[in-house]
This record gives structure tokens, C-alpha cells and sequence, in this order.
């Protein structure tokens, strides 16, 4: 992928009702928590705060909780110019698999993790997505956003798609990114040359290192 034109950044949407009860999302969807709606405001001050003066735009997934999360960040960050839904940017589909715990999916799909490393399992639920299909989906709409050089954009995406999205950018296999963090209380900088710079929210740090 070609460097992007202007900054360029990636956010995940903040913790949901699912995400507290360890269920799947992919294609269903849940309400943010008070804490997920904490991570929106705090990602989006960051932001706003690096941003200074500059004009930035929000590209976000169509999905319930990644609006949610985009409305708050609108609200904070003065100097946003519009606010774009893309659907190329929703979370892969899991199919059969949606909405369930790990628990529940291994007693319904005993062999759903057999053979399957790491969070590749994922991209095998009877109905749901492969990992070429979001791929397929992905790539492209990274790069119609990183050509662009009227403003700043800000990517407001999902944990696995997110993922994929920062292996693209970083031409980095996908296995390996895939078991990387996902946080909702932190950014990324998508930068030339590849650079996936994680931007941490004083929330991130004392969550990770208590400072």
C-alpha cells in the first residue's frame, strides 16, 4: 500500500455489552457500556489534542456500536468536517458463531478450533466470513481513504478488522498481527513507510502500567 496523504488514523469502538460478557460480535451488535462510551470520549480528546487545528473526517463502519462510538468522538473533536459511513470497514461476520461465548461455541462446534491457530478459528464459522473475504473488502477501502489529502481521516473500525486493517498497512503477515492487542482506550497512527504507531490515552497507560 502507498504511503497515506495525509494523517491517517485507526480507532477500534469502545467496550460493548458483549465485550463485558465475552460474547462474539462480528455481524450482531450491542450497545457501548459506560466504560466503552469513556473510551469514545477519551480516544477522540487524544485525538483532538494531536490534532490541534487541523480538519479531520471520521470513516466509520455502519455497525450500531461503532456509530455510537463516532458520535461521541464527533463531539469532541472540534475541527471534524463530516462524518463518512463505509461499510468495508464492519467487523467480519462469524456467521452461525455470532453472538456466542468461546464456551458455547466449542459445545455447540466441538472441531471449531481444530487445526485452526492462534484467531484464524474465527474466520471459519458455518455462514461467516473468510479471512480473503474481509481481505477482499478491506484492502481497498484502506487505500481509498490513505489516497485522499483534503484532511486528516480517522478510521473507526472493530477489533479483528482493525487487526487486518494495521497488517495491510504495515504489509505484515496476518497470523501475526492477528494475536496482537486490539485496545478501545488507545489509537493507532497509520504512517509512511509502513509505521503502525500506537497512540496511548493517559486511560491506555494506566491501564496497562498503573501510571
Amino acid at each position: 500500500m502507498g504511503d497515506p496523504k495525509a494523517p491517517l488514523f485507526l480507532m477500534r469502538h469502545g467496550e460493548t455489552v458483549f465485550n463485558a460478557e465475552g460474547r462474539y460480535q462480528g455481524g450482531s451488535d450491542s450497545r457501548l457500556t459506560e466504560a466503552g462510551r469513556g473510551h469514545a470520549r477519551v480516544v477522540g480528546e487524544m485525538l483532538a489534542e494531536v490534532l490541534g487545528d487541523a480538519p479531520v473526517r471520521l470513516v466509520v463502519s455502519p455497525q450500531g456500536r461503532a456509530m455510537e462510538t463516532a458520535e461521541i468522538a464527533q463531539s469532541v473533536l472540534p475541527t471534524c468536517v463530516g462524518l463518512e459511513v463505509d461499510a468495508r470497514f464492519r467487523e467480519v461476520s462469524m456467521g452461525a458463531w455470532d453472538g456466542h461465548t468461546r464456551a458455547e461455541i466449542a459445545a455447540r462446534w466441538p472441531d471449531a478450533r481444530a487445526g485452526r491457530p492462534g484467531r484464524t478459528w474465527i474466520f471459519h464459522g458455518p455462514g461467516g466470513e473468510s479471512l480473503d473475504d474481509m481481505v477482499a473488502r478491506l484492502d481497498p477501502a484502506l487505500q481509498d481513504v490513505a489516497a485522499r489529502a483534503d484532511c486528516a481521516h480517522v478510521l473507526i473500525s472493530h477489533g479483528l478488522a482493525g487487526r487486518i486493517l494495521r497488517a495491510l498497512h504495515a504489509e505484515m503477515p496476518l497470523e501475526v498481527m492477528l494475536e496482537e492487542d486490539a485496545p478501545q482506550d488507545a489509537a493507532y497512527a497509520l504512517e509512511p513507510g509502513g509505521s503502525v504507531r500506537l497512540m496511548e490515552t493517559a486511560a491506555y497507560r494506566v491501564r496497562m502500567r498503573g501510571i
